[in-house]
């Protein structure tokens, strides 16, 4: 489903891509891609310039990542959008 997902926000298709970054978060929580997932959908509301669900999803990513590096780039990209 990550690559799913990955592959439609790389053709530009956001909308279908958050459907499959959805679909793996809901289906699979514990899969390792689930940060991936939603650092992507953040990523695709950016591209969208639809800023308020994205700073949404980039602090979800804050309060339930265990991974620094995801952390870290979720705090990046709250600080790019103001």
């Amino acid at each position: 489903l990550y690559n799913l997902g990955n592959t439609y926000f790389h053709k530009k298709n956001y909308l279908k891509a958050r459907e499959y970054f959805l679909k793996l978060r809901t289906l699979f929580p514990k899969s390792s891609h689930f940060d991936l997932a939603l650092l992507k959908i953040g990523e695709s509301y950016i591209r969208e310039k639809n800023f308020e669900p994205a700073i949404y999803v980039f602090k979800r990513v804050i309060d339930v990542s265990k991974n620094q590096d995801n952390i870290i780039i979720a705090r990046m990209e709250l600080a790019d959008i103001g």
